[in-house]
């Protein structure tokens, strides 16, 4: 029995309700996961110690800026959870951590050396028209210097939170855009325009300003390392099936 709100809960019914949502079979693969990663941590003598949960605890307190033990009560006790259930959970995230990085940390560097065309990024300006025609006499505009890109995205472009941005989209990485886009946008020089090109709703017209170098960021490097660790995770699971 669970106490919610001074209301009675039967754990039966939280079973019968994730079945109903159709989340049941999700966390029952976590658990099978969860048992994984145990045994394949104690075969490689992977354990996670005191002072590790300790440090991530204080991480997570001072990221959601819970200053003292009530407040940090106070939270554990709107999630239903106790303080050493919490510390159990951060024990079970960094043994899962630790693992994916004995098994696939090398494995994760080298893919990304291998592929680092996928992590480049472009810092990239672009401006929607919806009609052809106007699209193409504004990219000719642009390059006679009869208006500027910035002053044309910010008077012309169909999307109103672009228009104040000057057109400005961001540092995009390759992966993010169509293939198209991406070919045109990656094999033109910096500071170059690019475009009309179809957006399937509307044209769009491409400031290039800068290539950014792809580094194997703790974002980057952790993202691969998952995904590696993710697959063996599936890989077991379906042998297990079989």
């Amino acid at each position: 029995m669970i106490d919610f709100s001074g209301l009675g809960i039967q754990l039966e019914s939280v079973v019968d309700l994730l079945k109903r949502e159709l989340t049941f079979h999700t966390i029952c693969r976590q658990l099978v996961y969860q048992r994984m990663i145990r045994a394949s941590a104690k075969d490689r003598g992977i354990e996670v110690t005191d002072d590790e949960i300790q440090a991530e605890a204080d991480r997570i307190r001072r990221e959601l800026r819970l200053e003292n033990a009530q407040k940090t009560l106070e939270w554990l006790q709107e999630r239903m959870i106790t303080a050493d259930e919490w510390e159990a959970s951060i024990c079970d995230r960094l043994l899962s951590r630790k693992l994916a990085d004995a098994m696939f940390g090398e494995t994760a560097t080298h893919q990304f050396n291998q592929q680092k065309l996928d992590y480049e990024k472009v810092s990239l300006y672009k401006i929607v028209i919806l009609d052809d025609k106007w699209a193409q006499e504004l990219a000719y505009q642009i390059e006679e210097e009869e208006i500027s890109f910035f002053e044309a995205a910010h008077r012309y472009d169909d999307d109103v939170t672009r228009r104040r941005c000057c057109g400005y989209e961001g540092e995009i990485s390759r992966w993010a855009l169509a293939p198209d886009i991406a070919a045109s946008v990656f094999g033109a020089p910096a500071q170059t325009v690019v475009g009309p090109i179809s957006l399937g709703r509307g044209y769009g017209l491409f400031f290039v300003d800068e290539f950014i170098e792809p580094k194997l960021t703790e974002e980057t490097y952790r993202a691969i390392c998952d995904r590696l660790f993710y697959q063996w995770l599936d890989g077991e699971l379906q042998r297990l099936e079989v």
